[in-house]
């Protein structure tokens, strides 16, 4: 299921997400526009992890409890994408709906973007692999699920609400 979502938001939402945030700003002001959107999805994430680990915990860290929240964020997902349908333009200004076959090989053959890749690639790995921290928390720590889950939301999203923004600004 985690997969499918993951698969399902970055095909239809996430170049949109990059057209609308672009368009929101200047040439010179990508790393602020970017650095906002990160922030405010860090906001977001924050809001929403802890609601759902709120839930997770009076529904008795059980199966049930996991399975409510991912039906919770399933539907939360669907509405997510009814609210952009009716409020993200359908043209953003000086954007161009054409992408081709050629250009793509025209920009892969920019050495910048390889190593923007294996930046990410890197930054990517060390995330994911800093989720192990949870398991390692419950089960050798003896935290409890929804004490591990707290202390994990605060390592991955409230950093990203702050440091994105600042990013941001030291990348313009």
């Amino acid at each position: 299921i985690y997969a499918v979502w993951g698969i399902i938001t970055t095909a239809f939402m996430w170049s949109a997400m990059l057209k609308v945030a672009n368009s929101l700003g200047t040439g010179e002001e990508q790393g602020r526009m970017f650095g906002l959107l990160e922030g405010g999805r860090g906001v977001i994430n924050v809001a929403v992890a802890f609601i759902a680990l709120y839930f997770y915990g009076k529904l008795g860290e059980t199966v049930a409890g996991i399975s409510g929240i991912i039906i919770a964020s399933s539907i939360l997902c669907f509405v997510a994408a009814i609210l952009a349908w009716f409020i993200i333009p359908d043209k953003v200004s000086g954007a161009s709906d054409k992408i081709q076959i050629k250009d793509v090989g025209k920009v892969l053959k920019i050495p910048a973007v390889w190593i923007i890749a294996l930046v990410v690639l890197s930054c990517y790995s060390v995330y994911i692999g800093s989720t192990y921290l949870t398991p390692y928390m419950t089960e050798i720590l003896g935290l409890s699920a929804t004490a591990a889950g707290a202390i994990a939301i605060a390592k991955s999203y409230c950093l990203q609400f702050v440091a994105a923004p600042v990013g941001g600004a030291v990348a313009d």
